[in-house]
């Protein structure tokens, strides 16, 4: 799409998701250059997220944020202290760990933004971390009203200005919903480009549209609009069409409703001939910092049952002229989003469908406008290994391992020694991520690393042997 094109695009979006008005009430919060490399506030808050904001012991989570944090950074979580990850990342990793804050969670317990905001002594004590006049960005993990407040907030507590590393919180919501969303990427790039939708606003408008889709398709899905991970997915075959559709999905929505939530559905096929899941990962600068950087591009694993449950994910291996065409996809909606005012990490996922790779059609499903399950792995070894390291490894999620739950990351520490990856030996080839979540849960996030994707997908396999040996 060529620029007079582009502009005229996000002209128009502007208008219609109300961009104007919130551009220029926050005008002193958007960052026009970051070049100077300033230390952030990093935030994990998950609100705006119905599928992951309800999951119980939600706060075990915030943690996360670790991962993308630095030495002159600030974590504020509401999650407990992770002291002996710290030590594994500054001594085994050679990283140093940002300074961590504790918050007394609020309702929902994810809220973490919420939480700043009804503790002013916590954000005064942040607002001491740094040296006075120092110039301090918040970099949330997703963009939202209250993360500009505690800006706000923080600017006053320091007599100095305070930006938000993120989009405006209008075009975060409006690029998260799936179906909003596939508008602007058809609108960009075609009707090819993307799946089959529908988007739908209630129960009995989903029903009629999974109907529709399923005369032609053994298959339907109905799916949150602002869900995450394949999780807030209700499935839809002939034989589920057949029965009281409606009271089941109804039933299904009751577990995501808060009091007076109208969700937002999109409804669509689920395609037979999908044989792969790439995912581009981009990070769009303030303007004057230059063009978006696609800095990877994953191939993208799922859980077995055929749900489209994330499960984790790899650098692509995809043929060359298929992730030129990834690549420019994404460059031309990260051109759009730098136009709109976007700032800071996003990413796209794409199916592939067809009878094999060299010719199949990939097209768009998701944009996640924030942080992610494969772009937060990815900065995190960045900095392990560098910018543009091409180090293969394999990330997936380790749950439902029961023995695994109760035991403290010292112990998994302590059982994994001779595996866990040590860089000044560069020695060891497990590097273990969310472990907020390993001795409530028995649930983390590995990396593991090979001297080919294969053998670092291989020893996904061997370490789950090894902790059943050895716990």
């Amino acid at each position: 799409m060529d620029d007079a094109t582009l502009t005229m695009l996000a002209e128009r979006l502007d208008d219609s998701f109300g961009l104007v008005e919130e551009r220029s009430r926050c005008r002193d919060l958007v960052p026009i250059s970051i070049a100077d490399d300033r230390p952030a506030l990093h935030v994990e808050d998950y609100s705006a997220i119905p599928s992951i904001t309800m999951d119980v012991g939600v706060e075990h989570y915030t943690s996360r944020a670790l991962h993308r944090a630095g030495g002159d950074d600030v974590v504020a979580a509401t999650g407990p202290a992770l002291p002996e990850y710290e030590q594994y990342l500054r001594e085994s990793l050679g990283l140093t760990p940002p300074a961590c804050v504790s918050v007394p969670a609020v309702h929902p317990r994810s809220a973490v933004f919420a939480a700043l905001l009804q503790t002013p002594d916590v954000l005064r004590r942040i607002a001491s971390e740094w040296a006075p006049g120092e110039p301090v960005v918040i970099h949330p993990f997703l963009s939202l009203p209250a993360a500009w407040e505690v800006a706000r907030a923080l600017a006053r507590l320091r007599t100095t200005p305070v930006q938000v590393l993120g989009p405006l919180p209008g075009l975060a919501t409006a690029l998260n919903d799936k179906g909003l969303f596939l508008e602007v990427a058809e609108d960009a790039l075609g009707s090819d480009a993307v799946v089959e939708y529908v988007r739908a606003s209630s129960v009995a408008e989903a029903a009629t549209h999974a109907r529709r889709f399923l005369q032609s398709h053994q298959r339907a899905v109905v799916k949150l609009s602002a869900g995450s991970a394949g999780v807030a997915a209700f499935h839809i075959d002939r034989a589920t069409a057949a029965d009281d559709l409606e009271r089941a999905l109804d039933s299904w929505l009751q577990q995501f409703m808060r009091s007076g939530w109208t969700p937002a559905l999109v409804v669509g096929p689920w395609y037979e001939d999908v044989i792969g899941s790439p995912s581009a990962q981009l990070w769009v600068p303030p303007p004057n910092d230059g063009p978006p950087v696609v800095d990877g591009l994953m191939d993208q694993l799922f859980a077995p049952g055929g749900q489209g449950i994330y499960d984790g994910c790899r650098p692509t291996t995809l043929p060359t002229a298929v992730t030129k065409q990834l690549h420019a996809v994404a460059m031309t909606l990260g051109r759009l989003f730098q136009q709109l005012g976007y700032v800071g990490r996003c990413s796209f996922d794409f199916i592939l469908r067809g009878a094999d790779v060299m010719h199949a059609l990939p097209q768009l499903i998701e944009c996640n406008a924030r942080w992610g399950a494969a772009s937060t792995p990815l900065a995190f070894l960045n900095r392990v290994f560098g910018a543009g390291h091409e180090r293969p490894y394999v990330v997936r999620i380790l749950s439902g391992f029961q023995r695994l739950r109760g035991i403290p990351f010292a112990r998994f520490a302590e059982v994994l020694h001779d595996v866990l990856y040590d860089r000044a030996a560069d020695r060891g080839w497990c590097i273990p991520l969310n472990v907020g979540t390993l001795e409530p849960f028995g649930r983390l996030t590995v990396v593991t690393l090979g001297d080919s994707v294969t053998k670092a997908l291989e020893r996904q396999d061997e370490l789950r042997r090894l902790l059943v040996k050895r716990i």
